[in-house]
């Protein structure tokens, strides 16, 4: 829950992503799982023997630069009823750290063989992930013909 909670306190604008890739690269590296970078800030990895399943989350959000806050911060935890909630304008999906979270913990508690992708400027025409599959999936052969892509 605080790990949630602690994405949602950093800003994170399409092509200004640079503290939460910092965090995830630090979480990642916490649990000494190999990442890489693409060049264009996409982090990728894979855990266990030929996964066939990517879980991609992406690390921006929309919206808060041009209302000059971050609605983010508006996701808290209620210690009465131990969930996570919201103001009631956003979805507590927490423009897709709630993805985030769920692949770093079945990175964390999990034995799970998977591929993961944390893009960039998904709220940007999905810069990142188009960047990404061009220039980097096929040519490390990260996504082959079967692979099950799972939008988290």
């Amino acid at each position: 829950m605080s790990l949630l909670l602690k994405m949602c306190a950093i800003e994170s604008y399409p092509g200004k992503e640079d503290e939460l890739k910092e965090f995830v690269e630090n979480e990642l590296s916490s649990m000494h799982v190999f990442y890489d970078d693409d060049g264009l800030n996409n982090l990728f990895g894979e855990r266990g023997k030929n996964p066939r399943v990517l879980l991609n989350a992406h690390l921006d959000s929309f919206g808060s630069e041009q209302m000059n806050k971050n609605w983010m911060m508006e996701v808290v935890y209620d210690e009465k009823t131990g969930r996570i909630k919201g103001n009631g304008t956003r979805p507590v999906g927490a423009d897709d750290r709630c993805g985030i979270a769920i692949i770093l913990a079945l990175l964390r508690f999990t034995d799970f063989s998977f591929k993961f992708l944390f893009t960039t400027s998904c709220e940007d025409e999905h810069r990142g992930v188009r960047f990404f599959i061009r220039s980097i999936a096929r040519r490390l052969h990260f996504l082959q013909d079967g692979d099950e892509l799972i939008k988290v």
